[in-house]
């Protein structure tokens, strides 16, 4: 599994994390390459993700999927409610981590394991690390640029 994963993903080799979004529950992972300027969506590998994930910097996690759960620092809105899509910390986080100061975050390594997880390592000593934790439905899919088949990881393997 790990080695079809790889081939997959290899193609995110040299590109940037430019952009991330939540539709529902799926959080979408947006990557092109890095010398490229604004591009639309055919020149966009897109990761969206199903299963927990996290963002790491070396020895501590700089958000992730429970992230969600939590209300944002910079959050002042009284009426705040849980599932909202604003006002997390989840995306005040990942925000500030696609902010001028850290980009661009380039992917320098594929890494992935026999379950169907992933690691990919960025610039800046920054991993998305994606680990399915169920054994029925859709943990995660790439859908690379241009006309290319998705590649779904799902139900356990």
């Amino acid at each position: 599994m790990r080695s079809k994963i790889a081939e997959h993903l290899a193609i995110l080799g040299g590109c940037a994390l430019r952009r991330s979004n939540l539709s529902g529950s799926v959080r979408g992972f947006y990557f092109r390459l890095a010398h490229t300027g604004f591009a639309n969506a055919a020149e966009e590998h897109g990761l969206h993700v199903s299963c927990p994930w996290r963002i790491e910097r070396l020895d501590h996690i700089y958000t992730g999927s429970a992230d969600y759960l939590e209300r944002g620092d910079l959050d002042s809105d009284p009426p705040w409610e849980f599932g909202r899509p604003w006002g997390t910390l989840q995306q005040e986080r990942i925000e500030a981590l696609l902010a001028e100061n850290w980009a661009p975050l380039v992917v320098e390594a594929i890494e992935a394991d026999d379950m169907g997880g992933v690691a990919i390592g960025m610039s800046n000593s920054f991993k998305l690390v994606l680990f399915p934790s169920g054994s029925r439905g859709e943990q995660w899919r790439f859908l690379p640029a241009g006309d290319r088949p998705h590649f779904v990881m799902e139900d356990g393997s």
